[in-house]
């Protein structure tokens, strides 16, 4: 009866030992399954040099033992991405998740958000990113600050390219000092500019300025005051109540010098903001 440990059966497990443990420092042996293939190799190998005729229980037995040294000591692949822990810079990269070789999720424009978060593929280098990767906008006018000429635009107002909002100067609307009375000429020129806001479409925000002269706080409801007076007229010659709003600025937007008359009486004005 020959013994259970044979020379060539210890010799077998010692060589299956080394083959397997001396790969532990190896990617491969972040999948049991590798051990257990070398291991399986590596016995059946010994087993027909010996000229044994259970090669295949040999292999069998290989491959358990392999599979098993490498499940216990061998460098394991925690989060599946197919880079072993110790190389994996990135260890809890969520499942189906493309990486890069340190185990990290790709970002292919660099903008530092990975491109399975990236809801802006192909941003240019350089360019300053919200958490979605998607260039930064501010003042949500929909034009990137990098382009933005523009960067205060109120919320929701029409814009062009250069991310300004569209306003329409209601030429021939002005006031006289200290009045938000409309005078037959400021009707008439709004009598002119009813087409162009019904053509326009959405709403209208209906803004009124002042020139600096007098208290700022006094001059902001002045201002107000000329809007509504503005939108009240628009409303009764037949545009939608719905569609017209009206704000204030006061003096804090002047268009022209306030040293001069001229200058201050172009900055009690009217304007019309589009919005979207």
């Amino acid at each position: 009866m020959v013994h259970l440990f044979s020379r060539s059966k210890i010799a077998a497990l010692c060589l299956i030992t080394l083959v397997t443990s001396g790969c532990a420092s190896h990617s491969i042996t972040s999948d049991w399954r590798n051990c257990a293939i070398a291991g399986a190799v590596a016995s059946a190998g010994l087993s027909a040099t010996q000229d044994s005729k259970d090669e295949l229980a040999a292999a069998a037995g290989g491959a358990l033992v392999g599979g098993a040294i490498c499940a216990l000591f061998g460098d394991k692949d925690s989060d599946g991405d197919g880079v072993s822990d110790s190389k994996d810079s990135c260890p809890n990269t969520p499942s189906g998740i493309k990486v890069d070789r340190q185990g990290c999720p790709t970002d292919l424009d660099n903008d530092g958000v990975a491109d399975y978060l990236d809801a802006c593929q192909g941003t240019p280098r350089g360019t300053p990113v919200d958490a979605k990767g998607c260039a930064m906008d501010k003042d949500g006018d929909g034009v990137a600050d990098s382009k933005d000429q523009c960067p205060n635009t109120i919320a929701g107002a029409k814009v062009n390219a250069k991310g300004c909002a569209m306003i329409a100067s209601l030429d021939g609307v002005h006031f006289g000092f200290d009045s938000a009375q409309l005078s037959s000429a400021a009707k008439m020129a709004l009598d002119k500019s009813l087409s162009k806001i019904k053509m326009a479409g959405g709403s209208v925000v209906v803004a009124g300025h002042t020139d600096s002269q007098g208290p700022a706080d006094y001059n902001q409801a002045l201002s107000a005051k000329r809007a509504a007076a503005v939108a009240g007229y628009l409303i009764s010659q037949g545009l939608s109540a719905d569609g017209i709003s009206s704000k204030g600025y006061g003096e804090s937007m002047p268009v022209a010098d306030n040293g001069s008359s001229a200058g201050r009486m172009q900055n009690r004005r009217v304007e019309l903001q589009f919005m979207k």
